[in-house]
């Protein structure tokens, strides 16, 4: 189909619905059958017809039916769902309480709670997935001790979560950026023609000091902790929290899946086993599927990690973390046989709905890439005449506008990288092959990219991470991207501003442009978070003096 204005409508009237319903399916339907109305050329039946096609291909049905190799979303969706067992039998056995009890031995203020679910993401760095749902399932018992109230807890797991992982190069982030570098033209094997001559993981390794969103928005998060920054949404909640107790905004508490016992027996151990079991065998199962040396294999372990089936291993893992916890907790008698088909069924009511909406903003998301191109459209419309210097701050905009409207920070990577290392070799005019010395731009420019995949992640209503930070903290959705968003625009314009310098220094001497570039973004970010934490009031509220619960 022919590109114009056109293709922007389907994810702007997710953008409209959602906001009005507050329903986030509702939302995700109308742009899956307004993309696919516009892709079939206006007809209706066609219009019905690709959806449907579209939702069950998400599924990942039609590929086990079919015997097929490739299974990613159904080991996805069956890696959260062995996760919120696994979460109800930390949470039933009192291992989760256990745990929130050691914490609250040594917690004793707002923001110090804060600060431990800042601290706690450190702990779960294998999977972004991972790292929201458990950080908000273990903190979130804890934090309401403090009144902190849930789009709190979900903004902190949020700004920890993805940017986290990113920079972590065992993760499935990573495996996603290299394949996205090896398409764009960055390869060792001259038989390939590549662009490039270079390793992807190599290059990769180079880009993690130019993914400059990661490192300011994981600062700003302290920084907020730090000063008791408060603003906008998120202190209107804050105020009613200090004051009512109600933690979400004077609206009704959403319930939480899972139940916890009368008598919370557990112990530290029965939280750090599961935990320990599932870290140490996606760790294990990586290493495995990427044909590690330690395996009898032939890649070293950077080299493993990079080649591994992320989505099999999280899937293998979370299998024997769920069946070794369940025997675990029998054999100490904190669970009965009895208790676990419950058991099941509320871990498995704790994703069902963020596997229905993964699949619907999954199905949505191909549309807008494959079928009406809103993602490439946006590029080319937005790219222009692009000077050298401004390549790394404009790469970074157009990725953040695109991320923001499909709502797939993966998929936004997939259209960008293999889009900018041909054009930034154009512009420069370097004869290829060449190598990344002779194309100083690329790497605050994929860092650019990667950076701006991720915020525009953290604006978009579609996003899954942000979806599971909203999940696993037991906060509304919508509240979530309405209180982060102030926040987040004044960390992207600090990012922004990061590029833009970095672009013009990073000729000259890269160490330079990274440290003074950073510095200076992280500077921009906390003045503008201060300055709006003081506009309109004296003085934040909340300061972190005792609880009294």
């Amino acid at each position: 189909m022919p590109q114009s204005w056109i293709v922007l409508i389907p994810p702007l009237a997710v953008l409209l619905v959602g906001s009005l319903t507050k329903r986030i399916k509702i939302a995700l339907l109308t742009g899956i059958f307004s993309a696919a109305y516009i892709a079939t050329n206006f007809s209706f039946i066609s219009a019905f017809q690709l959806g449907l096609i579209r939702i069950w291909n998400e599924t990942g049905i039609g590929d086990l039916l079919a015997w097929s190799e490739y299974f990613r979303n159904l080991y996805i969706f069956a890696f959260l769902l062995l996760l919120g067992i696994l979460i109800a039998l930390m949470t039933y056995s009192g291992g989760i309480p256990a745990y929130a009890a050691f914490l609250r031995r040594r917690i004793h203020s707002t923001d110090q709670a804060e600060r431990a679910s800042l601290l706690l993401s450190c702990c779960f760095i294998i999977d972004d997935y991972f790292n929201s749902l458990a950080v908000g399932s273990i903190m979130h018992p804890l934090t309401d001790l403090f009144r902190i109230p849930r789009i709190k807890l979900a903004f902190l797991i949020d700004a920890m979560s993805a940017p986290l992982c990113i920079l972590v190069p065992i993760t499935s982030w990573v495996a996603i950026v290299t394949m996205q570098l090896e398409n764009g033209g960055i390869s060792t094997e001259l038989s390939q023609n590549p662009l490039i001559i270079s390793d992807p993981f190599q290059v990769y390794l180079y880009t993690i000091p130019y993914i400059f969103y990661s490192f300011i928005v994981m600062a700003s998060a302290y920084f907020i902790v730090k000063k008791r920054i408060s603003f906008g949404l998120m202190y209107h909640q804050e105020t009613i929290a200090q004051n009512s107790g109600n933690l979400f905004g004077n609206k009704p508490p959403l319930k939480h899946a899972i139940s916890f016992p009368d008598n919370h027996r557990g112990s530290l151990w029965d939280f750090l086993f599961p935990t320990i079991i599932l870290a140490g065998t996606v760790i294990l199962m990586l290493l495995y599927t990427g044909d590690a040396s330690l395996f009898c294999g032939q890649r070293s372990l950077l080299q493993a990690i990079t080649h591994a089936d992320i989505f099999f291993s999280l899937f293998m893992a979370s299998i024997l973390a769920s069946v070794l916890t369940a025997g675990f907790l029998l054999i100490r008698k904190k669970i009965t046989m009895g208790q676990l088909p419950r058991i099941i069924s509320e871990g498995i009511q704790l994703m069902f709905n963020t596997v229905l909406v993964l699949i619907l903003a999954w199905a949505f998301s191909t549309l807008l890439k494959d079928d009406i191109q809103t993602g490439v459209y946006v590029a080319h419309k937005l790219m222009g005449t692009v000077h050298i210097q401004f390549a790394p701050v404009i790469f970074f905009l157009i990725t953040a506008v695109t991320s923001l409207i499909t709502g797939s920070s993966w998929g936004t990577i997939a259209i960008m990288i293999p889009f900018a290392i041909p054009m930034l070799i154009t512009l420069l005019k370097v004869a290829i092959p060449t190598t990344i010395a002779m194309v100083p731009s690329l790497l605050p420019s994929l860092g650019a990219i990667i950076s701006g995949a991720v915020i525009g992640d953290h604006l978009s209503m579609l996003s899954d991470t942000t979806l599971m930070s909203s999940v696993s903290s037991g906060s509304y959705h919508t509240d979530h991207i309405k209180a982060q968003f102030p926040y987040i625009t004044a960390i992207g314009i600090a990012t922004a501003t990061a590029f833009l310098i970095a672009g013009f220094l990073v000729p000259y001497h890269p160490i330079i442009s990274v440290a003074l570039s950073l510095g200076i973004g992280m500077l921009i970010s906390f003045t503008l978070l201060t300055l709006s934490n003081n506009f309109g009031k004296n003085k934040p509220y909340g300061a972190s003096e005792k609880s009294s619960l």
